[in-house]
């Protein structure tokens, strides 16, 4: 089973997603960029277990609706030039807490994050704390930290979230990719290989939907 975070299992359940989550992963990862070309090639989804965390009370059907949000309660509001604003919730929180979890499990641990719109002359790539990868003019985002912690997580999340689809690989690799600056093809097809859990982005950006073999 996928491990699950015992802080908010109350509300959250993680449920199996089947019939088109198959279809829908591999149509996030045909728009995507090198390590997506890579997870196509490499990885039989077919064969792997896909869910999401999810309301325990959220039908199937409604499950299934990959490219629509508005599945979840609504979060805080606030005032914004007069008017009254709704937070959109989302799932970050289980996301991160996953994350975590795989990278102290193991020093070679990394999570891998492909950001499709970047490139690499792009002035606020200089002011990020953590890793960037550089392939060609693809852009990709480097977490591999056995202390890491959930606001650096959150920081990335952020940055990638706001960047077209959302990718996130969970690999691992002898290979300490926090001192380099640029990978190369191979490099990205070993990572690939070695993909244990793949997340990608759904609901209109309030979740996601999460392989594993």
């Amino acid at each position: 089973m996928f491990w699950q975070s015992g802080k908010r299992e109350a509300k959250m359940i993680h449920k199996e997603i089947v019939l088109d989550a198959v279809i829908y992963i591999q149509q996030c990862l045909n728009r995507g960029n090198q390590l997506s070309h890579h997870l196509l090639q490499e990885i039989d989804f077919k064969s792997g277990y896909i869910s999401s965390y999810l309301p325990s009370s959220m039908p199937i059907e409604q499950a299934q609706q990959f490219y629509t949000g508005g599945k979840f309660k609504s979060g805080d509001s606030f005032i914004s030039n007069g008017y009254k604003v709704e937070s959109v919730p989302t799932l970050d929180t289980q996301l991160i807490e996953t994350i975590q979890h795989h990278l102290q499990q193991n020093r070679e641990n990394l999570c891998l994050f492909e950001d499709i719109l970047s490139k690499p002359s792009d002035p606020f790539l200089k002011r990020l704390n953590h890793p960037v990868l550089v392939y060609q003019e693809q852009i990709y985002f480097l977490l591999q930290d056995l202390e890491i912690t959930s606001e650096k997580i959150t920081q990335v999340i952020n940055n990638t979230t706001g960047a077209g689809d959302f990718l996130c690989a969970f690999s691992s690799s002898y290979v300490d990719f926090g001192n380099k600056r640029m990978i190369t093809s191979d490099q990205i097809h070993e990572l690939a290989q070695n993909t244990k859990i793949v997340a990608v982005g759904a609901y209109d950006g309030e979740g996601y939907l999460i392989w594993q073999k």
